[in-house]
């Protein structure tokens, strides 16, 4: 994945999760506290907000990505690309939702 990832100068990875409904949001972004991003705050921001008009989101709550074996952390340090661990709860896995 590094190798792949240095090659075609990817600079976003989101690594999707599943996880229960009952932490009360839809998705969560896991950020590591932002250790695991390289770029700014309005660029988050922006993300954050265009999930938020369909979603509640959640940032940094449960689920860090902060461990040095998850994918986000792991990867985020041998590539400085910026790394999402995106949890996707129960209700939106499982609900037939239509976004343009």
């Amino acid at each position: 994945m590094i190798s792949f990832i240095q090659k075609y100068g990817i600079v976003y990875v989101f690594d999707i999760h599943g996880c229960s409904s009952k932490y009360g949001f839809d998705i969560e972004i896991g950020t590591n506290m932002g250790g695991n991003l390289s770029c700014s705050e309005e660029e988050l921001n922006w993300i954050i907000t265009h999930l938020s008009n369909h979603f509640s989101v959640a940032v940094d709550l449960f689920f860090k990505a902060s461990k040095k074996e998850t994918v986000s952390n792991y990867v985020h340090q041998k590539t400085m690309v910026n790394c999402l661990q995106m949890e996707l709860s129960s209700t939106v896995r499982l609900a037939k939702i239509y976004c343009i």
